[in-house]
C-alpha cells in the first residue's frame, strides 16, 4: 500500500508542544480571549490573525521541532510496514510553510532513525490565515490507498473522497463518524489497522 502520513501529531508529539506554547504566546503578548477551547487550530482557539499565528511560528515552531519525540513505537511499526512492502509518504502543511521547517522535520527523523520514502508536495491556498495544503488532491495525484491523520476535519474530507483514514484523537479534537475513518489510539494499532486494510 502507498500510505500518506502527516508530521505533526502523527509521527511526532509536536502538537502537544505547540498547544502549550500557545497558550504562553497568547497569554505573553496576542492577550486574547479563548474563542473555541475545543478547536483543533491553534488559530481558531484563540481567534489570531495572520500576523498573531506567524509571529507564533517564528517564535516557536523550529524549537518545538526539535524538542519533540516521536510517538511511542513510531519507528518499530513504520520499519515493519516498509519491511512489509509499504510505500510511507509524508504528506504535510511544513512543505507550503517555510523549507526550514521541512529542514527541521528531516532533522528530527534522521535523529530517531525514522525512514520514509519521501514528501508529497500539493496546492496550498496561501489565502488564509495559514498556508493550507490541499490533502485530498495530494492523495489523489499520488494515489494514495490510506491517510494517516490527527486532524478530524481532513478524516472528514477523506472520508468524502472515498479514501481511507487514520485517526488519531488528540484530547482536544472530535470523533469522526464515518466507515471510511479508523479511530485509533497509537502505532501499534495503525500497523494493525493497515494489516487488516490491506488484507481487505
Amino acid at each position: 500500500m502507498r500510505i500518506g502520513i502527516d508530521f505533526d501529531g502523527v509521527l511526532f508529539e509536536t502538537e502537544k508542544w505547540w498547544r502549550a506554547a500557545a497558550t504562553l504566546y497568547n497569554n505573553d503578548i496576542v492577550k486574547n480571549k479563548v474563542a473555541d477551547k475545543d478547536a483543533f487550530l491553534l488559530q481558531d482557539k484563540f481567534n489570531w490573525s495572520r500576523e498573531n499565528v506567524l509571529g507564533f511560528f517564528k517564535k516557536y515552531h523550529l524549537a518545538l521541532t526539535a524538542k519533540a519525540s516521536p510517538l511511542p513505537f513510531v519507528k518499530e511499526m513504520t520499519d515493519r510496514l516498509r519491511k512489509e512492502g509499504h510505500k510511507l509518504f509524508i504528506i504535510s502543511t511544513r512543505q507550503a510553510m517555510d523549507k526550514q521547517m521541512i529542514v527541521a522535520a528531516e532533522k528530527a527523523l534522521q535523529k530517531y532513525k525514522i525512514i520514509v520514502d519521501g514528501w508529497l508536495d500539493g496546492v496550498t491556498d496561501f489565502s488564509g490565515r495559514v498556508p493550507k495544503m490541499d490533502k485530498i488532491q495530494t492523495l489523489q495525484k499520488n494515489k494514495i490507498d490510506i491517510m494517516i491523520e490527527d486532524n478530524p476535519e481532513i478524516a472528514e474530507e477523506c472520508a468524502r473522497a472515498k479514501i481511507p483514514c487514520i485517526l488519531i484523537p488528540a484530547r482536544h479534537t472530535r470523533s469522526v463518524k464515518s466507515l471510511l475513518v479508523y479511530e485509533v489510539e497509537d502505532w501499534v494499532e495503525i500497523y494493525q489497522t493497515i494489516t487488516e486494510v490491506s488484507h481487505g
